[in-house]
């Protein structure tokens, strides 16, 4: 049976929390077994900016062990996860935003290839396709394949109540949403990556080897995973034109490091 998560993202229990609960019907009626979790119950520390996670490790944080990691967990138990949020001023919420911020190591060291995420937008009037791109974007960056979700329209204040056109409509998007959720959750082939995409990972693992200024944890990850030998994150086929694509990927960067280690000497010995 598949897991999905719904996080929901509001600081408040309005009309997105109730989008979830009709999902979590959805889905359930599909065969996948569902948690919920709403990052307002958890106890969770603004970033400073310190940037301990990043450059000593994520156990560095000061805040390390708060509700922050335990979201992570939860979601690195799911299949899927599906993040349902209000826009708030063509944004996602603080208590999100946060959340993000707090996990921003992921983006350095991804971790959930082989899961799905898909968003839901809660909102009155407009930005939301921006804030589901926003939400997509970022989390294929930490490894998740990401499907259409759904923009859902109908309540403009936070104590209004749909109406029922509203919520009708409502239900057949996430209708809709939830069986693209159950079919990529389903889907056995690896995605494969995008010029793009190839090219964030071979610049990364190549950027790792050769400049000595690399984050220490950064490396450790990508060795302990065998990313340095490898051509992608998991195994997929690439075609010709991406082996190519990545090949120049790595020597652009091997160059780059070699004239930047002449560099720092040439500055070394006139500082002699």
């Amino acid at each position: 049976m598949k897991k999905a998560l719904l996080l929901m993202a509001s600081p408040r229990a309005g009309w997105s929390d109730g989008a979830a609960e009709t999902l979590a019907e959805i889905l359930a009626e599909k065969g996948v077994e569902v948690r919920t979790a709403a990052v307002r119950e958890e106890e969770i520390g603004y970033c400073r900016g310190c940037g301990a996670c990043m450059g000593r490790g994520e156990e560095s944080c000061s805040m390390s062990g708060d509700g922050a990691q335990r979201l992570l967990s939860e979601m690195l138990w799911a299949d899927g996860v599906v993040i349902l949020t209000p826009n708030y001023a063509l944004q996602v919420p603080a208590l999100r935003k946060n959340l993000l911020d707090r996990l921003s190591f992921v983006f350095h060291r991804p971790r959930f290839f082989g899961r799905v995420f898909m968003p839901i937008i809660a909102q009155g009037i407009y930005g939301g396709r921006g804030v589901h791109k926003y939400l997509n974007d970022t989390m294929e960056f930490w490894g998740f394949s990401p499907v259409k979700g759904a923009v859902l329209q109908g309540a403009l204040y936070p104590n209004e109540k749909l109406s029922a056109e509203a919520a009708g409509k409502n239900r057949e998007k996430l209708g809709a949403a939830a069986g693209r959720f159950v079919d990529a959750l389903n889907s056995e082939r690896p995605k494969k990556p995008s010029f793009f995409r190839l090219m964030i990972f071979r610049t990364t693992r190549s950027s790792m080897k050769h400049f000595e200024d690399a984050l220490e944890p950064d490396r450790a990850y990508f060795k302990e995973r065998g990313w340095f030998d490898s051509p992608y994150y998991y195994p997929v086929a690439l075609g010709p034109h991406k082996r190519l694509f990545g090949a120049l990927a790595d020597a652009y960067v091997r160059r780059a490091a070699k004239k930047n280690a002449r560099r720092i000497l040439e500055q070394t010995n006139n500082l002699r």
